[in-house]
Order: C-alpha cells, then structure tokens, then sequence
C-alpha cells in the first residue's frame, strides 16, 4: 500500500465533524477536487468519483451528516490503462440543488464554478484542505522524497486553495498540467504542517521518526567521515616517516643519531601506525604529541639532506 493510501486511510477513519460548517467545508473539498456536475433532464446532479473506497463512505456519511438527503453508491471498473475500481457518489437531481447552494457551487444567479467564499474560521478551513486532499490528493513517502499535491480541474479553486493554505502559514507552488491545475509542497516542513492541519497525525510522526533517522544517520557518517579521514591522515604520515627513518638507516644507521631521536626511530619502525601522541606515550620519559611531532620533522630534515 502506498503512503498516499495510508494518509488517506488514516483521514477516512477520522469521526464526522460535528460542527455543520465544518461538514459542508469537507464536501466542498472533496467535490471541488473530485466532483462533477451532471446534466439530468434540465436538472443537475453531483456526482463525486473517488478510486478509495474508505473516503467514498465517508462521503457518503458527510453528505447524510450535512443535509441529510439520499445518496447513491456506485462501483465502476476500468481496465485502461490498468484495472482500476471507481466508487462514485452521487447525489440525485431532486436533492442536488440543495446540496450545490450548501457547498458553494450554485449561487443567486444559478450554477458557478468558484466557490461562493472561502471556508471560515479555523475548523472549516482545515476541514476543506482535508476534503481536497481526500478527493485528489497525493503524498510521496517521506523516505524516497518531499511531495505532496492536489490536483483541480480548473484554476479558480487552485488559487483559492492556495490562499488558504498561505492563511495557514503554509507556501505552496501552483502550476498547470495535463487540462488541470496542480497545488504542491515540496518543503518538508510545510508537508507535515499540512498534514497535522487535514489531521493525519499518525502520518506526521511517520514523517518525523524517518527525519530524525536521517538526522542521525548524517551526523553518523559525518563522524565516520571524520574518523576515516583522521586515520588516513595518520596512515600516510606514518608511512612518509618510516621511508625517512628507513633511508637513514641505510645511509648512516640509527646509531649515529642522538638518542633521543634514535629511540623514537625505532619506536616508529616498529609501530608504524600509531599516532602522535600514543608514540610519545610509548617514549621514557613520555613525551608529548608536539614534541614528538618536532623530533619526527626533524629525522625527514635529515633524510632530506641525505637524498641531496
């Protein structure tokens, strides 16, 4: 199952609004995203298609919840391009009207297009984002990226969409595709904003055990990188310093140095991987990482001159 699904799942099973404008603002969501008009002998119906049978049932309980007229369930199959099952509610021609004018879609001078308002107060807003993700929406697991959309069949209640999701402190980026119009986040924070607003909680804390996960995975590699990068360094000194010690050995020998380079020679030879400051707690009498470090430029000045 898709994370899309599960959001939508997690929605669905959300208990009906109790406040009617709450009711009403989630239908008008879900018809402006996934609904249709339908000419029937001079009279108008509303018809919502829906490919997620959990939010077709509970369009069906919104529309009894809000107005509390007859509503049909129908199931459809199309097999192009791959088999896909449609439950479509509708709402007859005698009841339609009622629930047109209720949602916004039929004002004084007859059937419109637009919303009549915005949804108000802060129930009914969040009650509609919800509705609209129900009816088109869709969200891409937060493991593989950040995005999530909605799509509408026409631009007026995309930009108004867009409005209210900017009401709620949420940027979203809006573009036309394929004869419809696309409202997207791309931004993870703005994505679980969106999703604790339409009150897929389950889903925002999915969303923050796979961020703190890849925080933490960072800050590991970030240490391992450090790590790697330290021991390399280390590596590659060593091994420039023991070609150093080895040529003087067979130029003039370790003996012909002071003791207390010879002795750290050695000490180098045979522990060719140790850093600094463990070699000069090897030396008696311990000696520390800068001195060490001092005595070792020293023997590669002495190479040096050795090789010119």
């Amino acid at each position: 199952m898709t994370f899309s699904l599960l959001v939508k799942g997690e929605l669905a099973g959300l208990p009906v609004p109790r406040a009617p404008e709450a009711v009403r603002a989630e239908l008008a969501g879900l018809a402006r995203t996934a609904g249709a008009i339908q000419g029937c002998a001079g009279r108008w119906a509303l018809e919502v298609t829906l490919n997620h049978s959990p939010t077709a049932r509970r369009a069906f309980r919104l529309i009894k919840a809000g107005f509390g007229v007859r509503t049909d369930i129908m199931v459809k199959k199309r097999r192009s391009p791959r088999t896909l099952t449609q439950y479509v509610v509708r709402v007859p021609p005698l009841e339609s009207e009622t629930v047109l004018k209720g949602l916004g879609f039929w004002g004084d001078s007859g059937l419109g297009t637009g919303l009549v308002s915005q949804p108000g107060g802060a129930k009914p807003r969040r009650a509609y984002l919800r509705g609209a993700f129900l009816g088109s929406g869709s969200v891409a697991s937060p493991e593989s990226t950040h995005h999530l959309e909605v799509r509408f069949q026409s631009e007026a209640p995309a930009l108004g969409f867009c409005d209210l999701l900017l009401s709620e402190g949420i940027k979203p980026g809006v573009r036309a595709k394929n004869h419809g119009w696309l409202v997207y986040l791309k931004e993870c924070e703005e994505i679980v904003k969106f999703l604790t607003l339409a009150g897929a909680h389950g889903a925002v804390l999915r969303y923050q055990d796979v961020r703190v996960l890849r925080d933490v995975r960072g800050r590991v590699n970030r240490v391992v990188n450090c790590e790697t990068a330290n021991v390399t360094k280390i590596v590659d000194a060593g091994v420039r310093q023991v070609e150093a010690i080895l040529l003087i050995e067979r130029t003039i020998g370790l003996d012909a140095l002071s003791p207390s380079l010879g002795d750290l020679a050695r000490l180098r030879l045979e522990h060719p991987d140790l850093s600094l400051k463990e070699l000069g707690e090897l030396l008696e009498p311990v000696l520390g990482k800068s001195g060490v470090n001092h005595r070792l430029r020293r023997l590669s000045m002495i190479a040096q001159k050795l090789t010119n």
